[in-house]
């Protein structure tokens, strides 16, 4: 109980008292100047109000009405379990060094090199997957298996992860994909056949996702909604550099065959960028559990308990009660308790599923007998059975389902998945081997080639920042995210003509540029939305959510490429006139052909042919899959953006409620409504748009 409470507890006006009854014991918020006033309720209702219900009483000054909301009138979506560990960690930051202090200065700097590190791996170990698997002679099938394998491995990892972050802290979430990418890149560095190069992958893409995952938490976490775009935006600005300095870095290794090194380095790069952000938010939890703030961050149940504590040391005298003293849990019980609160079961059944549903595309055309081969079907209708038995589980079974019924029923959430996993499955659908045919197409050195790949990692961080600056200035998302989701369409469609002789420089770039523009705007879009639309507490889990499902998307794309590239491929070249000799060569090793043979060679412009053949189906369905997100997009709410955490229960990154929040309401409007206009003003808005015309109503589904 503050001290604050101590001093003050005929404050809050009568008559809001005696509306509202209260428990023993409780504590009572209200919006009081901005920030949170915590009131000792026990002080005024032992007498009169014992053993009536637990009510949240809020006030808001705006047009001198109060609005009143208990516990039992919120929705059931709105009931938000205590915080786990790690929010009330994270929470705690501001509270104990403050907003503009040394410490979180610290804080911003560590995740700056944890972000340079990320950028600067994403902007070389591209090219270095596709010199590697053409060095093994197995790019064709490989590049595909990678890719597929890479996205359910990201898919899956990311809710454990954010079930470490939120049941331990952002801390040891860090910590974690640290060691999985360090083994990882390891084992990539060693690797003596294509299968280990396979498996260091696998492995250290654990650690990729998981650094863009625990920072993209961070970042939410410490910032406000009108801040969020921006905030996240900066995490990707190190892309304008390093999307430069990585094809200086990569293109002198590629050339040379020492992409083993380009892997290698990041073993030590990562871990010294990394390490300053780990051992800061370790040191800023010691402090606040030093002073006391973590503690009294607690949940509701430990401050009751607490409470109660103190109720029964009173009633006994000056005799303090001792501690509870409770038996320290076993290796094993802690052992299980994590597994339960993860939902490893779970997520093991839905990553076996998608395993066994996608690698036999990319698998088949190496299989003995391809489709005919029974290893091949076996493997789809178990993946089948998996994802029936992943369903069952987490509805009857599951004791934490790895999506709660809370999440399950955000409609904001759905239909970010939706846009989401469209926009992904079409994205991989173009990229799996875009990089690959404009190698072989363009007599481009390896640098320029890097340059290439980077300019959509480029476009989508410098437009992301501008973005994000129209956000803090507009408040609202949903119209910017439309417009970006039809100028990525356009970009698609260029991808499609750009084949052939219309492969000219200036139409390969601009579709890179288009496409990262409208990239931009939607990732953007759903981000916010889908943040703002849960509790502090939910956020990790939704943000992890979302990268399930979109990555899974994704990955769905990468299978479809990877299959029609390996079924297609090799019979283009044959027919296209290549010499059978020469096809499992050239297949396995497509790099090859960008340094064998000149561009007007005959066999060069016979591979470049079959590659336009095989790919112009790809590009079509990636075309058409664009399409869909603007459908969704249209049906997303447009939250105002302000200072809150979130809009769910209005609190700010520190825990304290600074507005009205969508729980005192019971609907979205307090969610959606700009507070700074008046209820007047609200009202004709509503009969003007009752009384506009249908197309003025159709509009109305931009803003």
């Amino acid at each position: 109980m503050s001290s604050m409470a101590q001093q003050r507890p005929a404050h809050r006006r009568e008559d809001t008292l005696d509306a509202v009854p209260r428990q023993e014991g409780n504590t009572s918020d209200r919006i009081e100047d901005g920030g949170r006033v915590d009131v000792d309720v026990e002080s005024h209702s032992s007498n009169s109000h014992s053993n009536k219900k637990d009510m949240l009483a809020e006030e808001e000054e705006a047009g001198g009405r109060r609005f009143i909301s208990t516990e039992s009138d919120r929705p059931a979506s709105d009931v938000v379990e205590q915080q786990q560990r790690g929010v009330r960690s994270i929470e705690s930051l501001y509270r104990v060094f403050g907003k503009n202090s040394a410490a979180i200065w610290c804080l911003y700097l560590a995740l700056a090199a944890v972000v340079c590190a990320f950028t600067f791996d994403n902007s070389t170990t591209s090219s270095y997957q596709v010199i590697g698997s053409s060095a093994f002679g197995q790019h064709g099938s490989l590049m595909g298996s990678i890719d597929t394998a890479e996205g359910i491995i990201i898919a899956v990892s990311k809710p454990f992860l954010a079930k470490v972050a939120d049941i331990s802290s952002r801390q040891t979430a860090y910590s974690v994909v640290l060691a999985c990418y360090v083994i990882g890149y390891i084992v990539i560095a060693a690797s003596p056949t294509a299968a280990a190069f396979a498996v260091g992958r696998v492995i250290s893409a654990t650690g990729q996702a998981g650094f863009d995952l625990v920072t993209d938490i961070i970042i939410a976490d410490i910032s406000p909604l009108e801040w969020r775009a921006f905030m996240t935006a900066l995490t990707s600005l190190p892309y304008i550099i390093f999307g430069f300095v990585g094809g200086l870095v990569s293109g002198p290794l590629n050339e040379r065959g020492q992409w083993r090194w380009g892997f290698g380095m990041f073993t030590i790069i990562t871990p010294v960028c990394v390490l300053p952000a780990i051992l800061v938010l370790y040191w800023a939890e010691a402090r606040a559990k030093k002073v006391g703030i973590l503690s009294f961050g607690a949940s509701p149940y430990e401050r009751r308990l607490a409470a109660e504590r103190q109720k029964t040391q009173q009633q006994d005298g000056d005799a303090p009660l001792p501690a509870p003293v409770e038996d320290k849990p076993s290796y094993w019980s802690l052992v299980r308790s994590f597994c339960i609160e993860i939902d490893l079961i779970g997520l093991l059944l839905l990553g076996f599923a998608f395993s066994l549903i996608f690698i036999p595309f990319s698998l088949a055309s190496g299989a003995k007998g391809g489709w005919s081969n029974p290893s091949m079907i076996a493997m789809i209708v178990v993946g089948f059975v998996c994802l029936i038995l992943t369903a069952v589980w987490e509805m009857y079974f599951s004791p934490k389902p790895f999506i709660t019924r809370r999440i399950l029923q955000n409609k904001v959430f759905l239909l970010a998945v939706g846009i989401d996993i469209f926009y992904f499955a079409s994205g991989n659908m173009r990229s799996t081997y875009y990089s690959s045919y404009v190698y072989v197409i363009k007599a481009w050195s390896a640098r320029d080639w890097q340059f290439f790949i980077n300019t959509s990692l480029v476009g989508l961080s410098f437009f992301g920042v501008i973005i994000g600056i129209i956000l803090r200035a507009t408040h609202r998302y949903k119209m910017l995210q439309i417009v970006g989701i039809c100028i990525r369409m356009v970009g698609m469609g260029l991808t499609l003509w750009a084949r052939g002789e219309h492969a000219s420089d200036v139409a390969l770039v601009w579709t890179q540029i288009l496409i990262a523009l409208g990239g931009a705007c939607s990732v953007v879009g759903t981000r916010v939305a889908t943040q703002a639309s849960v509790p502090h507490q939910d956020l990790a889990t939704i943000i992890a959510q979302l990268a399930l499902w979109t990555k899974l998307g994704g990955s769905v794309g990468s299978a479809v490429a990877g299959a029609v590239w390996t079924n297609t491929v090799p019979g283009y070249m044959r027919q296209e006139g290549v010499p059978e000799k020469l096809i499992p060569t050239l297949y396995g090793k497509l790099a090859s052909v960008h340094t064998k043979y000149a561009l007007n060679d005959p066999i060069r412009q016979a591979v470049i042919r079959a590659a336009d053949r095989a790919l112009y189906p790809l590009f079509l369905a990636a075309l058409i899959l664009s399409c869909v997100p603007v459908v969704l997009a249209l049906y997303m709410p447009n939250y105002f953006l302000g200072r809150s955490q979130n809009k769910v229960d209005g609190t700010d990154v520190t825990g304290k409620r600074i507005e009205a929040s969508q729980a005192t309401h019971g609907t979205e409007m307090a969610a959606v409504v700009d507070p700074r206009i008046s209820p007047e003003e609200l009202e004709r808005r509503r009969i003007e748009l009752e009384q506009a015309p249908w197309w003025k109503k159709m509009l109305s589904h931009f803003t």
